[in-house]
């Protein structure tokens, strides 16, 4: 074999093999601050706007008509490692999970039929305890849905949580639809003890450059009295 054929064999090997390398992630969550989408949640009109990424973690907070729902802190816009809960506005839990975040790293980038498993614990704040959980992720799907003001490119994603507090456990089940481009849930659909949690998105508004995010109520401190 010639030295310029040995060449051509070896540079189509090389070229064949990079196409196979799999696509490095960006060290921070593609989500953009300022961006507010609109959810239809049972009927109700919801929005959650994007108000922190800091590095893999993205900080949404979902409010009712200007009244805050909750807040989560998301690992790459995916799975909540933290957040807080309010009842009519007013804060009253707040919950932190303790995983191994280097595990749930390798399920990026997204493809499918890639999975993991993890394991750690939920801090109860309020309550003063922990209980363990363990949760396991898939990617089974990629499709495209459609938002009002276009198409995203989405991949489905099956994530088993199982929660247990000594001789007690429950178990949750959740499909959600993911972009990695946008580090943002457009659907989630939960099961757990015989009850089914629906919210999708079906608009979605990024922010120009420069723009602020639209002023939003500021929550009630936990004892607070409305007169």
């Amino acid at each position: 074999m010639s030295r310029f054929i040995r060449l051509s064999v070896l540079m189509t090997a090389f070229f064949i093999a990079a196409c196979d390398l799999p696509q490095a992630m960006p060290e921070t969550a593609q989500a953009k601050v300022g961006t507010r989408a609109y959810i239809q949640w049972h009927g109700r009109e919801v929005t959650a706007d994007v108000t922190k990424v800091n590095g893999r973690m993205v900080t949404t907070e979902f409010q009712l008509q200007g009244t805050p729902l909750m807040v989560r802190d998301y690992y790459r816009g995916l799975y909540a490692l933290s957040g807080i809960e309010y009842k009519n506005g007013t804060y009253i839990s707040r919950f932190e999970i303790d995983l191994q975040d280097q595990n749930l790293e390798k399920l990026f980038p997204l493809k499918v039929g890639k999975s993991v498993s993890l394991n750690g614990n939920v801090k109860l704040i309020e309550a003063g305890r922990d209980i363990d959980v363990w949760s396991h992720l898939e990617v089974i799907e990629k499709k495209t849905i459609n938002l009002s003001d276009g198409d995203v490119a989405v991949f489905i994603v099956e994530i088993v949580s199982e929660f247990s507090d000594g001789d007690q456990s429950y178990r949750e089940a959740s499909t959600v639809y993911y972009s990695p481009d946008k580090s943002l849930i457009l659907k989630s659909v939960t099961h757990r003890d015989g009850a089914q949690k629906f919210w999708r998105v079906v608009s979605l508004k990024e922010p120009a450059p420069g723009q602020q995010l639209p002023e939003r109520k500021k929550p009630l401190p936990s004892g607070t009295v409305m007169i």
